[in-house]
């Protein structure tokens, strides 16, 4: 992981509300049902349309969340969702990535 992924992800998720809605994000991913109506594995990965349709749907609150996360120059949604990372609730934490 590049420190400007961790920087910018760590600047989107100041507070403890921010943080928890990445763990809800990542929850939804690991939902093997909820994760196949987005996420495309032999191209594209995760398909946005797919998946904010998904959230307007069942999570309202998180579509503006990953709005925020595409429109951030260092973030991309899939390493959001798929990279090994330990989220700490505290603000004083940092968001860290786990080898």
């Amino acid at each position: 992981m590049s420190s400007s992924f961790l920087d910018q992800l760590n600047a989107l998720c100041v507070t403890p509300a921010s943080r928890v809605k990445l763990l809800t994000l990542r929850g939804i991913w690991r939902d093997r049902r909820a994760r196949n109506s987005f996420y495309c594995e032999s191209s594209c990965g995760v398909h946005l349309d797919s998946l904010l349709a998904h959230l307007k749907a069942n999570h309202p609150g998180l579509s503006a969340f990953v709005k925020s996360i595409i429109g951030s120059p260092s973030l991309h949604i899939d390493a959001v969702l798929r990279a090994r990372l330990k989220v700490p609730l505290g603000k004083a934490q940092r968001i860290i990535h786990l080898l």
